[in-house]
């Protein structure tokens, strides 16, 4: 058998990058990012991306026979991308409603189609993707060997998304047919830490000076719809420089440059603009792909040069005759400097904010001095975005910019690198606290409001439910393979049967930084229904108790739970074990909110528990 079949493969996937490496390296090897896609002019060119882009032929019947990805979208097609970004039902949408921005690009941005779910259209997808990358490995090694070698792939997700995003990104990835061959595996890594394993790689190796022991390195992830930023700190552990998180990273919607171009495009042009043929400005049209290649450009030369570009835009002079800035022969438009500023400034004063935020952050937790600011991603490649940071930077004295190799592709490689090497963050921050709801008895003339009052039948009392427990709080420090306790009390029926021992817990977040006192308040989110079950309980061998009303009193069982929330270093996601005395006594899984589930705290709560049979505590 070959020396590939006695490996595996690693594959980090960053939804439209892939970057693979081989286990059979005998050094650190940097991952091969995959960098020929199929369709249109992309064909014969090398690049690390494809466009995160699907159209259906069910909705472009008169232009296609078969559904397209990638490059295979041209302009005119009904088309989705973004479509990522809409797996967290909490994303505000807001960031992306701009009418000039939609009448521009049509349904593609932030739209599903009918009857399809952004699960089902991140799957369709993903699908394309896999079968490309099974294809591109096929060709390396052929398809007999490959039919034999392992698969690892670890799949990027931003560091902030809530849990039902998270899982429903490992869900796309199954779907669309990752880890489906009986020796492959589905692992998941944030991007903040994927970047940060490729930025190390990349910056040990030509910057080994800057990046010092008990230093601080903040890492900047400026993707297309995203910006995530993360900071570490450096230590040395057994001689190898390991990290950990210093504090709670932070986000923002990095409003993307194209938007801004077609702002300025449209309080230039007003309707002659929305009303030229979506084939000639859409993503993909020779005016976006012009704008593309001076955008990469951009800030390459002096930025108070008053450069003027040119790209060709027929069809505005029909609607506009006397447009400015408009070559009718040549059919062009030009952007001066100005206009290029107005395209790129408003991102770039959202990132440096973001920056100075998590630089305050850092001094207020007492870390250690930031030394090192890592720029990865699409945007972090632009050179106008560098000079402005570089500026930033030098505010702070000590502070020293880094772009690593290809940042396109860094997080993907990072990713790829994280099952070749095994892990870099040893310790991080937990990113939201978590807790569960309680009841406890009502309190006369405290407890004002009687909402969430019942009458307790088993402790014959007036209680009170909604009461909030968090014993996971954010920014509380989890080393890898952490898990925390949640404790609660329940008493069941003696005669109950096995078949009967189902119950749930409804699971809580809040990224609020004091939790509230109640499931009601603002920042509170149901997470979803942990249901468990305890069959392995000897039921039999518990004590039991007498409750109810005199001529109605029942014999019950009193069990003291625990429910154990982690997360692995490699599944990336929350899971959960129910414990009695220390063991696993059954199965336990999560059903998260739908956007159609009623925001009802007690619709799947299944005992309301009095002060006196529930506790909770953290271990």
């Amino acid at each position: 058998m070959s020396t590939f079949a006695r490996s595996k493969i690693i594959v980090g996937v960053d939804y439209a990058r892939i970057s693979y490496v081989p286990t059979r390296s005998e050094s650190m090897k940097d991952p091969e990012p995959i960098t020929k896609w199929p369709g249109g002019s992309a064909a014969n060119e090398t690049r690390e991306k494809v466009p995160s882009k699907i159209a259906y032929a069910s909705e472009n019947p008169d232009k296609l026979t078969e559904d397209v990805w990638g490059y295979g979208v041209f302009p005119g097609l009904r088309s989705y991308c973004w479509t990522k970004l809409l797996l967290d039902k909490k994303t505000c949408e807001t960031q992306y409603d701009d009418p000039l921005l939609q009448q521009a690009v049509g349904s593609a941005i932030m739209g599903l189609p009918p009857n399809k779910s952004a699960e089902d259209v991140v799957s369709d997808y993903l699908g394309f993707m896999y079968q490309h990358c099974l294809r591109s490995l096929e060709e390396k090694m052929t398809p007999a060997i490959l039919a034999v070698t392992p698969l690892e792939f670890w799949f990027t997700m931003p560091a902030i998304w809530s849990d039902q995003a998270q899982f429903a990104t490992k869900r796309a990835a199954e779907r669309a047919g990752f880890g489906s061959r009986p020796q492959d595996e589905i692992r998941m890594i944030t991007e903040p830490e994927a970047a940060a394993l490729a930025a190390f790689k990349s910056t040990s190796e030509n910057f080994e000076d800057v990046l010092q022991a008990d230093t601080g390195v903040l890492v900047c992830d400026c993707g297309g719809g995203t910006v995530d930023i993360t900071t570490y700190t450096i230590r040395l552990v057994n001689g190898e420089k390991k990290l950990e998180e210093s504090c709670v990273g932070g986000k923002c919607g990095s409003t993307m440059i194209d938007r801004n171009l077609y702002n300025v495009m449209g309080s230039r042009y007003g309707s002659a603009w929305t009303t030229v043929a979506p084939d000639r400005r859409c993503p993909g049209s020779r005016f976006m792909n012009e704008f593309e290649n001076h955008k990469r450009d951009f800030g390459s030369m002096s930025d108070t040069r008053d450069i003027t570009l040119r790209l060709r835009l027929k069809g505005i002079e029909e609607a506009h005759p006397s447009c400015v800035q408009y070559d009718p022969e040549e059919g062009e438009i030009t952007l001066t400097n100005k206009d290029m500023k107005r395209c790129f400034d408003p991102v770039i004063d959202k990132i440096t904010t973001l920056i100075d935020q998590q630089l305050k952050e850092v001094k207020k937790a007492r870390a250690p001095e930031i030394k090192t600011l890592v720029l990865v991603g699409g945007f972090g490649d632009s050179q106008y975005l560098f000079k402005k940071i570089k500026v930033m930077c030098a505010k702070y004295g000590n502070l020293f910019p880094i772009v690593p190799h290809r940042p396109w592709s860094a997080i993907a490689r990072g990713a790829a690198l994280r099952g070749l090497t095994g892990e870099l963050v040893e310790k991080r921050r937990c990113r939201r606290h978590y807790g569960t709801q309680f009841s406890r008895t009502f309190r006369p003339g405290i407890d004002k409001d009687e909402g969430d009052c019942y009458h307790d039948n088993f402790m014959d009392k007036k209680c009170k439910m909604g009461w909030m427990s968090w014993p996971i709080n954010k920014g509380e420090i989890l080393s890898s393979d952490t898990q925390r306790s949640i404790g609660f009390h329940m008493t069941v029926p003696k005669d109950m049967k096995k078949d009967q021992r189902t119950k749930s817990l409804v699971l809580y977040s809040c990224s609020l930084g004091h939790a509230p006192a109640r499931w009601d308040s603002p920042g509170v989110e149901r997470v979803g229904v942990v249901r468990f079950s305890f069959d392995d309980v000897n039921l039999k061998k518990l004590a039991k108790v007498k409750r109810g009303k005199l001529g109605s009193r029942k014999t019950f069982h009193s069990l003291d739970f625990e429910l154990q929330v982690g997360m692995s270093s490699k599944s990336g996601v929350l899971h959960f074990d129910v414990c009695y005395e220390g063991e696993k006594c059954g199965t336990a899984e999560i059903e998260f909110e739908r956007e159609t589930d009623a925001d009802d705290s007690s619709s799947n709560w299944t005992g309301r528990m009095s002060d006196l049979s529930f506790d909770s505590y953290d271990d």
